[in-house]
């Protein structure tokens, strides 16, 4: 982090002329003074001609603009230009001597909306650009008066200036018109606000974080949790990184960042989202048709994008809540700029009541029971922590290289890292735990974009992405309280040398590099690494015929994957397994659209590919149909198959806290077949005065599930492996009217979720993501400088299998010489999933503030407060039961465990930009 800041601080110093912003208000003054107010508080010096300024008075008032737009305003109606002669000093020269840079913004004549990516090029010469999210463009043109600007974008009318009328013109916002057709397609340009849209495909969600209104319970535009509003998208652990898409576990949900695959996406077990929001200019949330050139989901994807433009002019941001602080700066040089995101967790230095609400739900929400009846801890006999570190960081970079308009590279950087270090001590129990958990991310993308022509263009992405967590938890029993002192010494050993464990041999230690023991306890130790690195290259050409598009590409993957589970028990069996997993994977697609911005739209593909690592071939059709029989209804179908090839085990006991990090592995020959889902959906888009309501209705079949991840009894992880299947059937509705600045929505979805294993049970059972019912009831509402939210959430109880009333005692005999007995204690489980949590419900409030500009030209500032679960309803995440000693007099009895979702959360988050 030192050289980070020293970097920074380089970068600050090394700022362009033109990269500083200005604020500048003058009425009726003479241009000559008004440059000369500049020089003096700018420090730049201006050389002109005198006779060429005009004299006469000019008024003129800029807010926070770049020294270069500022110029062109003041200038450009008189045809002068500038340009930079040595280090602070400008010449001021007509524009036919010395170019001119055009500058103005494209926006939609019909809508008013700004039109991204349309082209100005300038005619019989090489040169041009594109505009970016706001419509916004500059194109520096030699010798304006003998050259011609084109603006073109699909689907709007192409339009031509001559560049000196355009360089000198008054008005600085062109219209450009839609193709003329009876009908076109229906794209919601605000869906629940206007930072949530929907694409013509009438599937595709896009949510801008920056352009976002309030929701209910965030505190600031948090890209990931903003999902949450989406119908069809749940957290059942309410976290940000936990999303289930229409009925499918988190891990069949592919991230990326800027064409980076991300395998870790949550701070504090998934309370915190992994990535910075000034770091994500766009999300595309694919709920039902995946496009071809992603493979790896099969539930959905999110596909984050980082700036994709230069940087106008240096800005940045300053944030913090009430568990951290963050800050990013954008940098702009000639033809290329830099972008940096850094955020790092405070909590080590002060635990406010946000961090407190999160503890409490990560180590204290837990209650037990015996008979159903609570079992009650005395005073003296809890746990006291000893330790507590739980931190995290982030940085995010970007460089973004132009050297013409035709062609664009960009680097990408994404790495982040959590640490948890946490020790109890119980005297009543004579125990004492240590729990160590570290997970690092990193991932590299460089990507070269080319536009060949007006109709065909290409982008080659290659990217590296690692994760490595790393997990040791120790459980000391009948520990001496004389020796506490002692034990509190007791920490992680350094790591040793793993290239030659390919194999294991029984004398290994496996906790080699872990914690080590105290002396004369009886002792439960576990320990889990695992290791991600994927080298992922993707190219993919696009080509416009009229109003249809072809796309086509491939894509290969270079994986290396591995994970070790190791548990010595005291009262349960041993187990070590380490595997390492490598292969290649490689990929062709291609896919056509038919009717681009058009009523009727055909999106048809198929994706190729070859799992070296299993020897299988996959083919995966795709379909999407899109139909508009008015301007107010909009018609979709669509239906596809994915492969996946890389997914997580769960549920993992030894732990003290009440979640724990998944572990990533990757499909073999044997125990872990690829996954495969097959899905089918449909439904209507209506639109009209104010009104929006869509409807789909999918369904979904997943094959290839383990009965790892499904607790069928006890079943352990040197079990033999079974494959099963998840058949999901749903509905999703969002009901939203807008009245000027209220707003106001219903979402609604219907899912029926059943999974089957054969080898374990004769029929279906309901899946553990099977929450039939899922409703939001929003609203919000702007007034002045303030928006504010809130949100009722209902969610039907999460299934879960109960035990029988009576414990079963199984005694076995084991014949090595001698008659041994030994005796299990084994649950007998009932009827699998046949038992219902409590119904989940919660109320969120958000208020956010614009401070006014007023009060400061040279930032802006916001200010977001947030309560989450207003009225602090205890919902309950699982149960989980376990046969347990009474008194110690060997008399055993089963133990219900409840463990809780977060309770009431405020959180408070200020911004100030600049």
């Amino acid at each position: 982090m030192k050289f980070l800041g020293l970097g920074l601080l380089w970068i600050g110093l090394a700022i362009p002329l033109f990269g500083q912003s200005i604020s500048y208000s003058a009425n009726e003054k003479p241009l000559p003074e008004i440059l000369e107010d500049i020089s003096d508080n700018y420090a730049v010096f201006f050389s002109y001609s005198v006779t060429e300024i005009p004299a006469e008075p000019i008024s003129i008032e800029v807010d926070n603009t770049s020294l270069s737009v500022f110029l062109v305003k003041i200038l450009s109606p008189y045809g002068l230009s500038f340009e930079v002669v040595e280090g602070n000093f400008i010449a001021i020269k007509p524009a036919e001597e010395i170019g001119a840079l055009l500058s103005f913004h494209v926006i939609d004549s019909e809508t008013g909306d700004p039109i991204e990516l349309v082209l100005a090029r300038q005619l019989n010469s090489y040169k041009g650009t594109y505009s970016d999210l706001d419509g916004y463009i500059e194109l520096y043109v030699n010798k304006p008066s003998q050259y011609e600007v084109e603006l073109t974008h699909l689907g709007y009318e192409s339009q031509t200036f001559q560049a000196l009328e355009l360089y000198t013109s008054a008005n600085t916002t062109i219209a450009l018109t839609p193709k003329s057709s009876e009908l076109g397609s229906i794209t919601v340009t605000e869906y629940l606000n206007t930072g949530i849209i929907v694409k013509e495909d009438a599937s595709t969600v896009t949510i801008r974080p920056q352009n976002m209104n309030v929701l209910p319970g965030l505190s600031e535009p948090d890209a990931l949790y903003s999902l949450h509003a989406l119908p069809g998208i749940n957290a059942q652990d309410e976290s940000a990184s936990g999303l289930n898409i229409r009925g499918g576990s988190n891990d069949q949900v592919s991230m990326y960042w800027d064409d980076i695959p991300l395998y870790h996406t949550g701070h504090y077990f998934g309370l915190v989202s992994a990535v910075i929001p000034s770091s994500i200019n766009s999300v595309n949330v694919y709920r039902s048709a995946i496009p071809t050139q992603f493979g790896g989901a099969t539930s959905g994807l999110l596909e984050m994008k980082g700036p994709t433009f230069l940087p106008r002019k240096t800005s940045g941001d300053v944030n913090s809540n009430l568990t951290h602080a963050s800050g990013s700066i954008a940098v702009p040089f000639k033809k290329h700029g830099f972008l940096f995101s850094g955020r790092r967790s405070y909590t080590d230095i002060y635990q406010s009541a946000t961090f407190d609400a999160f503890q409490d739900k990560l180590f204290n929400a837990s209650e037990f029971s015996r008979d159903g009846q609570p079992i009650e801890i005395e005073d003296g006999e809890g746990d006291e922590v000893e330790k507590q570190e739980l931190v995290f960081w982030d940085f995010n970079g970007k460089w973004i290289w132009q050297p013409d308009y035709r062609n664009q590279l960009s680097i990408s950087v994404f790495t982040n890292g959590n640490k948890l270090d946490y020790r109890t001590t119980n005297e009543g129990e004579q125990n004492a735990q240590f729990q160590f958990h570290e997970v690092n991310t990193a991932g590299i993308n460089l990507a070269w974009d080319r536009f060949w022509s007006d109709r065909f263009e290409s982008r080659i992405s290659a990217s590296v992405s690692s994760y490595d967590l790393e997990y040791d938890f120790l459980l000391q029993r009948e520990v001496d309280p004389a020796e506490f002192e002692a034990s509190e010494q007791l920490s992680k050993l350094d790591d040793h040398d793993e290239e030659d464990d390919e194999e294991e041999d029984e004398e290994e230690d496996p906790f080699d590099g872990g914690f080590a023991s105290g002396v004369d306890s009886l002792s439960d130790r576990a320990l889990r690494t695992n290791n991600i690195l994927n080298t992922e290259i993707r190219a993919i050409n696009t080509l416009s015929l009229g109003n249809n598009q072809l796309k086509f590409g491939g894509q290969l993957n270079i994986l290396d994957v591995d994970f070790t589970l190791s548990q010595v028990s005291t009262y349960e069996d041993d187990f070590f397994d380490r595997t390492k997993n490598s292969g290649i994977g490689y990929s062709l697609f291609g896919n056509y659209i038919f009717g681009v911005g058009q009523p009727f739209r055909i999106d048809a593909g198929v994706r190729a590919s070859r799992f070296g690592f299993v020897d299988i071939y996959t083919i995966d059709p795709q379909l999407n149909i899109s139909y508009s029989p008015t301007n107010w209804l909009q018609l979709k179908a669509s239906t596809g198959r994915y492969h996946q090839y890389i997914r997580t085990l769960k549920n993992f006991d030894n732990s003290i806290s009440s979640r724990t990090e998944e572990i990533w592995y990757m499909s073999d020959k044997e125990d872990f077949p690829v996954l495969r889902s097959e899905q089918i959906s449909g439904g209507f888009v209506v639109q009209h005065s104010g009104w929006l309501l869509d409807a789909e209705a999918y369904s979904r079949r997943i094959n290839g599930l383990i009965s790892l991840n499904y607790n069928f009894g006890g079943l352990e992880l040197d079990d033999e492996e079974s494959s099963g299947e998840d058949i999901i059937h749903g509905l999703d509705v969002l009901l939203r009217k807008r009245i000027n600045n209220y707003r106001a929505w219903i979402s609604y979805s219907l899912v029926d979720a059943e999974s089957f294993f054969p080898d374990f049970e004769d029929e279906r059972f309901p899946s553990f993501l099977d929450q039939k019912h899922q409703l939001q009831i929003v609203q919000s509402l702007e007034i002045g400088n303030f928006e504010f939210s809130t949100g009722w959430t209902f969610k039907t109880g999460a299934p879960y299998t109960e035990p029988q009333n009576e414990e079963v005692i199984e005694v076995v005999e084991v014949d090595e010489g001698e008659t041994e007995t030994e005796t299990f204690f084994v649950i007998e489980w009932g009827e699998t999933n046949s038992k219902r949590l409590p119904n989940y419900h919660r109320l969120d409030f958000s208020i956010w503030y614009k401070v006014p500009r007023t009060l400061s030209r040279s930032f802006n500032a916001e200010v977001g407060l947030s309560f989450l679960n207003l009225y602090d309803r205890t919902n309950i995440l699982n149960r989980f039961y376990y046969p347990d000693e009474i008194d110690s007099d060997e008399e055993i009895e089963i133990v219900e465990e409840e463990r809780y979702l977060l309770g009431f959360t405020p959180n408070l988050n200020i911004k100030i930009s600049f």
